[in-house]
């Protein structure tokens, strides 16, 4: 049978969920914010959040919390506290992100332009000269199945005679 704790117990408990919560959210982001948020970086986060959320929480309560378990308000204070934290925090970390990485993507453009061009060149290059050897293998072939044609006719014109 499962002890009765006080509202006052509860409410504490409550309370450090909400906290677990909220650092779980800065994690989160500041996962996002390094890294990016393209789809395998988000699916990593979202697994990794779901994993270290329920260690953190049941952690939590066998070492802090008064009843000893997560109840269902423990776990509801943590996502809502990830929730609200996410909602405050993601859209300042995507502008700082943006904000940071501007001159460097400014940068690696302008030292990119130079490489991407001779590789365009090198790439036009080889398409022409594999255009030129097709042509060459294509003619060649040509008169060689003439020369056969050829010979097979007269061939049969000796036999004949």
């Amino acid at each position: 049978m499962v002890a009765g704790i006080t509202p006052g117990m509860a409410l504490r408990d409550v309370v450090f969920s909400a906290g677990l919560g909220m650092l779980l959210c800065v994690g989160y982001c500041l996962f996002g914010f390094l890294l990016g948020w393209r789809r395998p970086v988000r699916f990593a986060a979202d697994l990794l959040v779901l994993m270290l959320g329920a260690f953190f929480l049941r952690s939590a309560a066998s070492m802090r919390f008064y009843s000893g378990f997560v109840r269902w308000y423990d776990a509801a204070a943590c996502v809502g506290a990830f929730l609200m934290c996410h909602a405050l925090l993601e859209p300042v970390a995507r502008r700082w992100r943006r904000l940071l990485l501007r001159p460097v993507r400014k940068g690696a453009r302008k030292a990119w332009m130079p490489v991407h061009g001779a590789i365009l060149q090198k790439k036009e290059s080889l398409k022409e000269k594999h255009r030129k050897y097709r042509e060459k293998k294509q003619k060649s072939r040509l008169q060689n199945t003439a020369k056969v044609l050829y010979n097979s006719y007269h061939g049969d014109i000796e036999a004949s005679s």
